[in-house]
């Protein structure tokens, strides 16, 4: 199936307030992201805004746009607590499932971008948040006493426990709430739970053209558990991005985070749609740009694959003949001993 590139603003604000925002990506306006079952959303914080503790239905990348970000991360079945420090250019997986935080603690506004996959997602195209705490939260529909049996508390302990929190997704915390935040993890969570992208000394570089940053297994090993792999491509003015493509099928999905270009697809009859795709300034930190690979090559891989089982179909009936012609002369030879 050949598909249009897509070039998209974020339209769904989700939560808005003086802590920040959250905006999504909806199915609406781009139903590519249903369709490929990808996901996509932005956090803003302002300054002190922080994000109640959450998991999410679908595993993703977060990738820095601006400002530093405090990270607390607790995986399933763990009651460890990693707290990480993170900056611009920085990208961080989050694995479905994994309880986590974000907190602003410098002058200035940060925003991250999530992007992921959404193949096990209650909603396909969506990520799917569940607050621990809240009115959101999980607790908040029970009955105090409820709480208080399940978890071994007295009635105050448990209306605090389920009731004292009244924000929703994102909330305003007091001037001294830096000072009472736990202290970030040890330097080794830098290549376990998260690393660089935005790195300039990248696995491509080119004087004056640019530089190619990939995000790989090897580099950061949890990202082997998103099921993505990712790049961060910076262009000097003038300068190109060779043409690629795989062999798989594969879909790319990316984020436009400063200046302006224009995007191209080989295809058969696409001089409108190459020309619908430029972006600018005015459009950059609110784009998607959502492009499949070209099915050809796709369809060369089958084609290689069958050529493949073939061959090895004719030399799993080969090797049957020949068993069958040496167990036939040694019948022959049995019948005259």
């Amino acid at each position: 199936m050949d598909t249009k590139i897509t070039v998209v603003k974020a339209d769904q604000t989700v939560f808005e307030g003086d802590s920040g925002g959250y905006y999504a990506w909806s199915n609406s306006a781009t139903p590519l992201l249903t369709h490929f079952k990808l996901g996509a959303g932005k956090l803003l914080l302002h300054p002190l805004g922080f994000a109640l503790p959450h998991y999410a239905d679908s595993s993703k990348i977060g990738l820095v746009l601006q400002g530093t970000i405090t990270v607390g991360m607790v995986a399933p079945n763990s009651s460890e607590e990693q707290v990480l420090l993170i900056k611009k250019g920085d990208a961080v997986p989050v694995l479905a499932g994994w309880v986590s935080w974000w907190f602003n603690g410098g002058d200035t506004d940060a925003s991250i971008v999530f992007l992921g996959e959404t193949t096990k997602a209650l909603v396909p195209g969506q990520f799917t948040y569940f607050f621990v705490c809240g009115v959101l939260g999980l607790l908040a529909g029970f009955q105090p006493d409820f709480v208080a049996k399940t978890f071994g508390l007295d009635q105050k302990e448990s209306e605090n426990l389920a009731n004292s929190q009244q924000g929703a997704l994102l909330v305003k915390l007091d001037d001294d709430a830096p000072t009472k935040f736990p202290k970030t993890s040890d330097h080794h969570t830098k290549g376990k739970l998260y690393a660089t992208i935005d790195d300039p000394t990248g696995e491509i570089v080119v004087k004056g053209g640019g530089f190619i940053s990939f995000l790989t297994e090897k580099k950061l090993g949890l990202i082997g558990g998103v099921g993505l792999s990712a790049k961060f491509v910076k262009l000097e003015g003038g300068a190109v991005l060779a043409p690629s493509f795989v062999a798989d099928g594969s879909i790319q999905i990316c984020y436009v985070g400063m200046g302006s270009g224009r995007v191209k697809k080989n295809m058969k009859n696409v001089a409108a749609e190459m020309a619908a795709n430029n972006f600018t300034d005015s459009d950059v930190d609110e784009i998607l740009v959502i492009k499949q690979l070209q099915q050809q090559h796709q369809q060369a891989l089958q084609q290689k694959l069958q050529q493949q089982r073939r061959h090895e179909e004719e030399m799993r009936n080969m090797k049957e003949g020949i068993q069958k012609q040496m167990e036939d002369t040694r019948r022959e030879f049995g019948r005259f001993d």
